[in-house]
């Protein structure tokens, strides 16, 4: 959702009463996004008359939160209204921004709002949020780039402690965020046509989100940093153009799972896997799991 209609419905619906809302409608209508999201969902008692108010709210996000599961019309998922995550103890925590702020409730196991944090930012787009085992909270904004601009930041990575005090942050221009030579590669517009999704494995967070390159097209890329220094790691990234929808997991063996929803290069249920000793785009090891048909058939989805 964007960060002025997330705020036109804060201002109806109250602080506290989005905050129980939103908690409701990913009970029933989302996934779950994010690094460490909530292994589990959570009962929500809610009496009759919270009911109506839980499907109007339902209605307004559907309108810009489109998934490709919900939508058989439009065939690219896009970044949720709404991160979930789970804090360094356990429990869990939601995420959502309005027009200049990103807004973090943490709740207690009987799912009562226990602190809430309010983080002031400066950019056009919120990716997702997420926390670390330490209790940091990280937060991945995005800016576009009209101008053609290679050397403008087009992904921001800021790091905050539990409290909502940044600590660091991590930049990337647009000629930094290429999987291959050649600048026709690097991120013009972040979260385009797609998902994002963060993973943490160890002190590395890593995140595959979508975007429109400046060749035009639409693609996935994967982001790589270390948290205890907060410096970027020139790991590989996956490659998926079309990609409609991302994942991505840590696994046992220490690297790292990249999903992707793929348009043609390739046209499937894409899975790679990353270890941190692979530098280069052509070594990662990639799986199309299953074809998806060719054509469209919009009436049975994609």
């Amino acid at each position: 959702m964007s960060n002025r209609k997330m705020g036109k419905v804060r201002k109806q619906w109250g602080r506290k009463g989005i905050a129980a809302l939103l908690l409701a409608v990913q009970m029933v209508a989302m996934p779950v996004y994010g690094s460490g999201a909530a292994s589990q969902y959570y009962e929500v008692k809610a009496e009759k008359k919270q009911i109506a108010k839980v499907q109007s709210i339902v209605s307004q996000l559907n309108q810009t939160y489109q998934p490709t599961s919900f939508n058989a019309y439009s065939y690219s998922a896009s970044v949720s209204p709404v991160s979930q995550f789970q804090t360094e103890d356990g429990k869990y925590g939601e995420a959502y921004s309005g027009e200049t702020e990103v807004m973090i409730n943490i709740y207690s196991q009987e799912l009562k709002i226990e602190r809430t944090i309010e983080i002031k930012h400066e950019f056009q787009l919120v990716g997702g949020v997420t926390c670390d085992r330490q209790g940091n909270l990280y937060i991945v904004y995005g800016q576009e780039n009209p101008e053609n601009d290679q050397a403008k930041d087009v992904l921001i990575i800021r790091k905050y402690d539990r409290n909502g005090i940044q600590l660091n942050e991590v930049t990337y221009r647009a000629n930094e965020t290429r999987p291959y030579s050649g600048e026709e590669w690097g991120t013009k517009n972040p979260f385009h046509a797609g998902n994002l999704s963060t993973a943490f494995q160890g002190s590395i967070l890593a995140i595959n989100y979508a975007r429109q390159m400046y060749s035009g097209h639409q693609s996935n890329h994967v982001v790589y940093i270390d948290t205890n220094t907060m410096q970027k790691l020139y790991i590989a990234p996956s490659y998926v153009s079309h990609s409609f929808d991302q994942r991505i997991l840590a696994t046992s063996d220490g690297e790292f799972l990249t999903l992707n929803h793929g348009d043609a290069y390739w046209r499937g249920f894409v899975v790679s896997k990353i270890g941190s000793y692979v530098t280069n785009t052509f070594d990662v090891d990639t799986y199309t799991m299953f074809h998806f048909r060719e054509g469209a058939n919009r009436d049975h989805g994609y």
